[in-house]
This record gives structure tokens, C-alpha cells and sequence, in this order.
């Protein structure tokens, strides 16, 4: 059950930090698809906080959460939507400066964004851990469905 736990954790964490928002990315949206232009310096592609609030709400009733359990999710959305903030104000500053950067300083870059990453994970852990203790069976498995088993987003492959 622990593993289950922090794949669904880092699936909100990804979710809300950009690094594909795993959590959040479950909702397939056409705006947030990447074409090879998107990815060009000038068409970064989707920011980790587009979307946010009809994610959250997508998410929020596939897993019927209950009038009991609303200070829980309150608090796990509240995590999501900071973390997804705080990337998007992350990768802004990496994009600005990576084109004058030396190669040393893209990996010191990569590392910070990486620190970051899990700094958030853990933030979506501890908000995750208390929900996910008062899911049902169902909601559970609902859980454990839309949330992908690795950390970084994308299809969810059983």
C-alpha cells in the first residue's frame, strides 16, 4: 500500500509541479499537447498552472471526495496549486537564462530544477498521505487508476 501511496503522492506532485504534472496530466487536454514548434524556445508549451483548477475539479470527482474529506483535499490542492506556481515561475527563470548559461551552469540549472521537483513531491506526499488514509475501497482504486506508477507524468501504463 506504501508504494501505491507515493506513486499517487508524486502523481499529484508531478501533477501540480510541471515537471509533467503527473498527477494532474491524467486529464488529457488538446491545448496541452506539444508539437515540435511548442518546444522551441519561443513555444515553451503548457505551463504547470494552465488548466490547474479543471484538473483539480476533474480529479476531485472521479475520486468522489466526500464532504468529510474536503479539508484534506483542500489542503492537497492547495499544495498542487502552489507547486505548480512555484515551477512555473522556476522554468520562466531557467528559460531566461539558460541561453547565456555555460554548460556548467545548465546542469547546475537541472539540479536545482530536479531539488525543487522532490522538495514538492515531498510537500504532495504530506498533503496526500492523510486523504488517501480516508479513501474507500473505491476510491482507492480510483486513485490508484488515474495516477501513473512512475513520477513523471505521461500515459498511465499498468
Amino acid at each position: 500500500m506504501k508504494h501505491r501511496l507515493s506513486g499517487a503522492i508524486a502523481l499529484a506532485l508531478i501533477a501540480a509541479t510541471g515537471g509533467s504534472l503527473a498527477l494532474l496530466d491524467v486529464i488529457p487536454l488538446a491545448s496541452a499537447q506539444t508539437t515540435p514548434d511548442q518546444a522551441s524556445p519561443r513555444h515553451p508549451g503548457p505551463r504547470p498552472t494552465e488548466h490547474i483548477e479543471g484538473k483539480l475539479a476533474f480529479l476531485k470527482t472521479e475520486l468522489k471526495i466526500t464532504p468529510a474529506q474536503e479539508p484534506q483535499w483542500g489542503r492537497l490542492a492547495a499544495v498542487i496549486r502552489d507547486g505548480a506556481a512555484k515551477m512555473e515561475q522556476s522554468m520562466a527563470r531557467a528559460r531566461a537564462d539558460r541561453d547565456n548559461a555555460s554548460a556548467i551552469q545548465r546542469l547546475e540549472m537541472g539540479v536545482a530544477m530536479a531539488d525543487a521537483r522532490a522538495a514538492e513531491m515531498h510537500a504532495v506526499l504530506d498533503a496526500a498521505q492523510p486523504l488517501y488514509a480516508t479513501f474507500t475501497d473505491e476510491q482507492k482504486k480510483a486513485a490508484d487508476t488515474l495516477m501513473p506508477h512512475h513520477g513523471w507524468g505521461g500515459p498511465h501504463h499498468p
